[in-house]
């Protein structure tokens, strides 16, 4: 194997295990009022760039022999999936600690 790769294998591997560290002694502190909401805005960013800008791309990609009505499903289905968590959302009683 070479260097490169043991490297990026053992980053990967060691990464959770650091970041709950990190994570427990943040949240311990008393200055971490904004810290929690940062963190949980950053994660849930990762997850909105990996929907938008890798999954849909390829989803709704025009293809030669894909036709206008199954692209209309698709956008149709997305739309109805959005709905359904901002409903989700706005129905949802408020969480407090």
């Amino acid at each position: 194997m070479a260097p490169t790769t043991i490297v990026v294998f053992v980053s990967f591997i060691l990464a959770t295990p650091i970041g709950m560290i990190i994570g427990m002694s943040i949240t311990e502190s008393d200055e971490s009022i904004l810290v929690l909401p940062i963190i949980q805005a950053l994660s849930g960013g990762t997850f909105v760039y990996l929907a938008c800008c890798d999954l849909l791309i390829h989803e709704f990609h025009h293809n030669k022999g894909q036709s206008k009505t199954l692209a209309a499903m698709k956008m149709g289905m997305m739309c109805f999936g959005a709905a359904i968590v901002i409903t989700l959302i706005g129905v949802a009683p408020a969480h407090e600690h």
